[in-house]
């Protein structure tokens, strides 16, 4: 009872710690991706996810080149902005260098999960496209050559009608009949409506939290392959643990980059920079 006692007392101490790292993460992630959402390239998907996923392979792979010993640019900085008296030049160099290798990689990371979501969803998005043009093909060629036609067999009552208004412009119009084609204003609405749904899409609220040009049910199967999908090449590249975000892992990962002691920070850039 008292080791049960002793083992919820110390869960419990550190949940405020877990909520308040979440928070800000979610924080962190969702500002980044906002910005991301109005920058780049908000009127093409497509081409934001490519260009958002490349940027941040680009960046790691930066990153790596800043950890490494043949980097010197954060030294330059550091003598542009010299430290107080207090703080010895060295100390400001490695602090600042390894907040800017930290601040990239967590960058980096935002970039490659925002154009892995945004191809993903554009992947299901033309998949069910396919699907629903290949199921209503039939259906959709015969609304399409039923105003057709009837347009085509009206515009003589169209033009007397509009010639007698004309003649007459001081009697009273007759009564306009209903027009057989009245499914081609529904249609036109319909059809502009992806349309302006994609453009609110980009240019309203971020992609992790709308998916106004995407239905529910395409969201839920891709999202379910691309979980399936995740899960199996992480278990088969061991590296599954990869998964854990804050505050899940606000416990085991600390800011070894930035405080941590040269030893802790070398071992972890081996970490970083080695495929093992």
């Amino acid at each position: 009872m008292a080791a049960a006692m002793a083992l919820l007392f110390n869960s419990s101490s550190t949940l405020p710690v877990q909520v308040a790292t979440g928070v800000l993460c979610a924080s962190y992630w969702r500002g980044a991706w906002y910005i991301l959402d109005h920058t780049l390239f908000p009127d093409n998907r497509a081409l934001s996810g490519i260009v958002s996923l490349t940027s941040g392979s680009a960046l790691l792979g930066l990153k790596q080149y800043i950890i490494s010993p043949s980097y010197n640019g954060t030294k330059r900085l550091v003598r542009l902005l010299p430290p107080p008296e207090s703080v010895s030049l060295r100390r400001r160099y490695i602090q600042t260098n390894r907040f800017i290798v930290l601040y990239g990689i967590a960058s980096g990371c935002i970039l490659i999960w925002r154009g892995t979501w945004l191809l993903w969803d554009e992947a299901a998005h033309g998949i069910a496209d396919v699907i629903d043009s290949r199921g209503c093909g039939g259906s959709t060629s015969t609304h399409s050559t039923t105003p057709a036609t009837s347009s085509v067999s009206h515009p003589p009552k169209t033009t007397s009608t509009s010639t007698s208004t004309s003649t007459s412009s001081s009697a009273p119009p007759p009564p306009p009949p209903p027009p057989p084609s009245r499914p081609t204003p529904i249609a036109t609405a319909s059809a502009t409506a992806p349309a302006h749904a994609h453009d609110h899409h980009h240019h309203g609220e971020s992609t992790l939290t709308q998916h106004d040009d995407i239905e529910e049910k395409t969201l839920f199967y891709s999202g379910i392959a691309s979980h399936v999908l995740a899960t199996c090449g992480l278990l088969f590249m061991g590296r599954f643990a990869c998964v854990m975000a804050p505050p899940a892992n606000v416990t085991m990962l600390r800011d070894i980059f930035i405080h941590g002691e040269g030893k802790t920070f070398a071992r972890a850039a081996r970490k970083f920079v080695s495929h093992s």
